[in-house]
């Protein structure tokens, strides 16, 4: 039990840990001030910074990785909410069909995995990566106008990540978490296994 009390209790996950509180004192924070883009970025910051942390210090765990999609889903989830009166008076009708249809997209992603690999797995390919940052300056370009431009490129790097992944596990026998792009070469599945259990919160993010 002392394990894994030790486990959980880590540097990596105290980081992520900020994240989650910063994501939840933006519900009380007034949306574009000054205030809530410094919490947002400090939210960002620790989203990289766990994951550098945790492989410098070897404090890699699975439960890390939960930690930090959570963490993820909470501070886009506040975020969202909150600029959301913003995101319908200055967004193209055109981003909000294609934010449907990503949405699903990503579903179908999820449900692939659960079905034919029965487990339920949050992907980590460079594709995923890059819409994740693009995602996460969203907020920034809304007030200036650059809304559109902004959401389009980011709904632009995660429908191309949804797609790749649907290809890649729907062509593969074995759920390969160490594969990050569709055209890296397939690894076995237990190298892969062992590969993703040495990434953590920020690489797996």
């Amino acid at each position: 039990m002392k394990l894994q009390w030790e486990k959980i209790v880590t540097w990596p996950n105290l980081i992520t840990s900020i994240r989650i509180a910063g994501a939840v004192a933006l519900i009380w924070i007034l949306p574009f001030s000054p205030l809530f883009y410094g919490v947002y970025l400090i939210c960002g910051l620790s989203d990289g910074l766990d994951g550098m942390v945790a492989r410098l210090t070897k404090q890699t765990s699975d439960f890390g990785r939960l930690l930090d999609s959570v963490a993820d889903l909470i501070l886009y989830s506040v975020t969202f909410l909150k600029i959301l009166p913003a995101m319908v008076s200055l967004l193209s009708r055109w981003i909000w069909v294609w934010l449907a249809a990503a949405v699903i997209l990503r579903l179908m992603v999820y449900i692939l995995i659960a079905v034919k690999f029965r487990k339920f797995a949050a992907t980590h390919t460079w594709l995923d990566k890059l819409s994740s940052i693009l995602v996460f300056l969203v907020p920034f370009t809304i007030i200036p106008g650059y809304g559109d431009w902004g959401c389009g490129l980011a709904l632009l790097a995660a429908t191309a990540a949804s797609l790749e992944e649907l290809l890649m596990f729907g062509a593969s026998s074995v759920y390969d978490p160490g594969r990050r792009s569709l055209f890296q070469t397939k690894c076995g599945y237990a190298k892969c296994s062992s590969s993703a259990a040495d990434g953590q919160q920020g690489t797996e993010a």
